[in-house]
């Protein structure tokens, strides 16, 4: 777990500078800019479109390259969506008080940016997936931590120049593109896309399944995680949503550091699936119980780090606001474990129900918040129903990943005994 996980967690906490650094030294206008182009960047960072999910569930059945070339089709597709999506979402909200710093087409194009650094990340992230499970750690490390180093200093550099919420999106664009060139041919050097790895032929969830179900997912989430910035920047304006933004980028580190320690479990998973389904039980139990005692402890750090923050950064301190987000954010990460697991062992539609219900129930609270204009009702409603989603998930994900374990288990020892026929198109 821990050295999968080494890169992603590096380049979070150069990234979790990176906003911080735009608070400090951005007009508060420019800010509040910043702070919409990020849920674009942050999508790119967490969610994919079902690349990464299908790298981790088909490695080793079909050749690396044709699968790399697969997963960052589908990944890259999904990126295209939520710019055009976060386009057509600009024209209402720049018209609000919290987009005054940018005209409508200026606005565009910063989004525009965002959406090819986007498209770059995602492959990034497709690649980092395949070299978890290629076991070259210095590759996954340089995939990473590489890309957001060079895009602190590329941001941090031109806040410095001539501070604008441009830095955000050129930072993002130039070092993905660098670092997805420089990968791609290091990769290729190596041999890492003729690896002659051992293919099973072992019955698959359909690819189809994997696109619908993990695009779903990916706008259901980038909805419940990232549409809070655009509504309470609508509701209560600039000032409000650079506290906002500091608050919210603290609290989900928690979040973003187990969900980073759980991704080796879908490479795992997936092996143990094929060869022992029954232990998948005792994989869950164990990670999960990792990632609750990591959640605790980490939340209790960024609870004082959070309070020591917001004076320096000339932000107003929003305590309850932010205990919301980090109880909310935590109990997310905990599901990581999971929902990685479902993925590897070929139910990646697991997550949809939750999705579904949290996002149905964080609309309805948008739409009462915008007819009160309270930002704050929205703030805790959308903060409870994301917690009460992720528990009800929690319940329901681990029953249906045990049976179907089960189910496994017995079509494997059937199929072990003399003269049988046993098929199994789909558990």
């Amino acid at each position: 777990m821990t050295s999968a996980a080494t890169g992603p967690l590096v380049s979070f906490v150069v990234l979790l500078g990176l906003p911080l650094c735009g608070a400090a030294l951005l007009p508060t206008e420019q800010f509040a800019i910043w702070t919409i182009l990020s849920t674009i960047t942050t999508v790119a960072l967490s969610l994919d479109f079902g690349g990464v999910a299908l790298t981790s569930a088909r490695f080793g059945t079909i050749a690396p390259a044709k699968l790399i070339v697969q997963a960052s089709a589908l990944s890259s597709i999904g990126s295209l969506i939520v710019g055009l999506a976060s386009s057509l979402l600009w024209i209402p909200y720049s018209g609000t008080n919290a987009a005054s710093a940018f005209g409508f087409h200026e606005g565009l194009g910063a989004i525009a940016l965002c959406t090819v650094a986007s498209v770059f990340r995602s492959t990034l992230a497709v690649l980092a997936q395949a070299c978890l499970h290629l076991e070259r750690p210095s590759a996954r490390m340089f995939l990473t931590a590489g890309q957001a180093f060079l895009c602190f200093g590329i941001a941090l550099f031109l806040l410095i120049v001539d501070p604008s919420a441009w830095a955000l999106p050129v930072g993002w664009a130039l070092s993905s593109f660098v670092v997805l060139i420089v990968g791609i041919v290091w990769m290729s050097l190596v041999g890492a896309f003729r690896h002659s790895g051992t293919r099973t032929k072992d019955r698959q969830t359909s690819t189809f399944t994997f696109v619908w179900s993990r695009t779903l997912a990916s706008l259901l989430g980038s909805a419940i995680l990232q549409g809070d910035r655009w509504v309470v920047g609508a509701i209560a304006g600039p000032e409000f949503l650079a506290a906002y933004e500091v608050a919210w980028r603290i609290a989900v580190l928690p979040r973003f550091l187990v969900q980073n320690l759980a991704i080796a479990v879908s490479g795992d998973a997936g092996h143990i699936y094929r060869t022992a389904p029954r232990r998948i039980r005792s994989v869950l139990s164990s990670s999960t119980g990792i990632c609750l005692v990591v959640s605790v402890l980490a939340s209790a750090l960024v609870a004082v780090l959070y309070f020591y923050l917001t004076g320096p950064l000339g932000v107003i301190s929003l305590p309850a606001v932010f205990y919301m987000l980090l109880g909310a954010f935590t109990l997310i990460g905990i599901t990581s474990p999971l929902s990685f697991l479902a993925v590897a062992i070929g139910l990646p539609a697991l997550d949809i129900a939750y999705l579904l219900v949290t996002a149905g129930i964080s609309a309805i609270i948008a739409s009462f918040s915008f007819a009160m204009s309270s930002e704050l009702l929205f703030i805790a409603g959308n903060s409870f129903a994301i917690a009460v989603g992720a528990l009800w998930y929690l319940q329901y994900g681990t029953r249906a990943v045990i049976r179907h374990c089960r189910q496994a288990a017995r079509i494997a020892t059937l199929k072990l005994l003399p003269g049988s026929t046993v098929t199994v198109e789909r558990l």
